[in-house]
């Protein structure tokens, strides 16, 4: 049951939906289906970087989840802020690899996207 909270925290479905969009991207931007490794790696930095996002989401919101969505897995209590802050950093790690994997360009947009990322869920959105 707790491995389902976890997947729950990432939002599959928002990260797999940015992971494809990277593949339409190169499909579109290529004129080619893609589909050789380094498509496989702009997939996973897509789906990577966003789970990220939407598990740093949670934790800065915990206080909000708590009133308005406390089924939620943080603001529940079946993970632990500790716990998530660890699931988070290695989706940001496992992100930022594959985007390095991929070219200097391709790492430093991903990078962007999590400071950004970061910084609206800690500060900007407030």
């Amino acid at each position: 049951m707790k491995a389902y909270q976890y997947i729950r925290l990432i939002r599959p479905v928002n990260s797999i939906m940015i992971g494809f969009a990277v593949l339409v991207g190169e499909a579109v931007a290529s004129s080619r289906l893609p589909l050789n490794f380094m498509s496989l790696l702009g997939f996973l930095t897509g789906f990577c970087i966003t789970a990220f996002s939407m598990i740093i989401n949670d934790i800065f919101d915990v206080d909000v989840d708590r009133a308005n969505r406390s089924d939620r897995p943080i603001a529940s209590g079946i993970i632990d802020l500790k716990s998530a802050w660890g699931y988070s950093l290695a989706f940001l790690v496992a992100g930022l690899v594959s985007s390095a994997l991929s070219g200097m360009i391709t790492f430093l947009i991903a990078s962007g996207f999590a400071v950004l990322s970061t910084l609206y869920n800690y500060k900007l959105k407030r």
